[in-house]
């Protein structure tokens, strides 16, 4: 994967909620990594006071971890890489803990906040049409 410009990031960040969401979608599949916030005790886990759960942050690129990592003032944290199909296999852990997943959070805290089964199906989508294009 090469690494974003800072015009790049700034572009991509300025984006509504829903353009973040299909580019998280696209970018991930296209790489087939992830990127999230952890420390030697796991990944960073967030609380959503209007739905009252818990939600861990995810990011398409590390450069968008890294200024939300900055933005929230997480820096005991680091980012880390996984392997799309190791956390497709998370997601429906998170789905029967009740566990919320922040879609490429902005550096205003701001992103999609989506049920683990809904994000893996849209990327099961995806994947079904990357595999699609490829066999045609």
């Amino acid at each position: 994967m090469s690494q974003l410009s800072q015009h790049q990031i700034e572009q991509i960040s300025a984006r509504s909620g829903v353009s973040r969401y299909n580019y998280f979608i696209k970018t991930v599949v296209e790489f087939e990594e992830v990127y999230g916030l952890a420390d030697d005790e796991g990944w960073v886990m967030l609380e959503d006071d209007v739905e009252n759960c818990d939600v861990i942050p995810f990011f398409p690129n590390p450069e968008f971890a890294e200024v939300f990592r900055t933005a929230a003032k997480l820096e005991e944290n680091r980012v880390e890489p996984l392997d799309l199909m190791e956390f497709m296999d998370w997601l429906d852990d998170f789905a029967e803990e009740k566990i919320k997943i922040g879609v490429f959070l902005n550096g205003e805290l701001q992103g999609a906040i989506m049920d683990a089964s809904r994000l893996k199906t849209d990327l099961q989508a995806a994947l079904g049409n990357e595999i699609g294009d490829e066999t045609e």
